[in-house]
């Protein structure tokens, strides 16, 4: 995320704040300041599908062993979408200069 989120900037200092919105509202909605189960129920499931919320309720069963093992599946699987997400948007935009 940080590469795709960088790519769309054009100096490092922007880029640094480009950044902070990621820090600090992912975590939110992720379930990790505020668990998604005290948000109303459509509010809470339309969460589910951020990006850093599939990683929090995977370490979460970590330690309860909540979810199922198709739940984790599903889990991995939606983590696994964001990552390439990210990973085609930072290949096909972010600007790579050569070494010297």
């Amino acid at each position: 995320m940080a590469a795709a989120t960088a790519a769309l900037c054009r100096t490092v200092e922007s880029a640094l704040v480009a950044t902070l919105p990621a820090l600090f509202v992912l975590p939110m909605v992720a379930g990790i300041h505020l668990p998604r189960e005290v948000l109303p129920e459509p509010v809470g499931d339309a969460l589910l599908y951020a990006p850093m919320s599939a990683t929090v309720d995977l370490i979460r069963t970590g330690w309860t062993g909540e979810l199922t093992a198709l739940d984790s599946l599903a889990r991995c699987a939606l983590s696994l979408a964001w990552t390439a997400f990210f990973a085609w948007i930072a290949a096909r935009r972010f600007r790579w200069e050569p070494r010297t």
